[in-house]
């Protein structure tokens, strides 16, 4: 979503913001590596109630950050002072919560980044506002 509002404010020609995509797992390498060489464009389909589809070819992703173990890039990029907003798109999953909707401490992911390491949305932020 976006990405789509941003596209639509660059069509009214404000070109102040753009976006760089980066992930902090390395499941999406093959996602990121088509994305880039698409330079940054995809298109977007919508489809109306009624079954209407429409297509748009969305291009406010302007840099696409590599992936690395220690997440260099993107922490590189919210360090920046440019970098204005900082988003993260989160499955359910990912937030890691127990039953009880509190943050699930005795799970790996969630240990690794307590130990410094950054696997999880908590871990990449971290970094990120350290470096910031």
């Amino acid at each position: 979503h976006q990405a789509w509002y941003l596209h639509r404010l660059m069509q009214q020609g404000d070109s102040r913001w753009h976006i760089a995509l980066g992930n902090i797992r390395d499941d999406a390498t093959p996602l990121l590596t088509q994305v880039t060489a698409q330079q940054g464009e995809y298109v977007l389909e919508t489809v109306t109630p009624e079954g209407e589809r429409h297509y748009e070819t969305i291009t406010s992703i302007r840099q696409i950050l590599p992936w690395d173990k220690e997440i260099s890039a993107l922490v590189q990029q919210g360090a920046d002072p440019c970098t204005r907003v900082i988003a993260f798109t989160v499955t359910e999953a990912g937030y890691y919560l127990t039953s009880e909707h509190e943050l699930d401490l005795q799970q790996p992911d969630i240990q690794a980044d307590l130990n410094g390491e950054a696997r999880t949305l908590y871990g990449a932020l971290a970094r990120i506002l350290t470096a910031r």
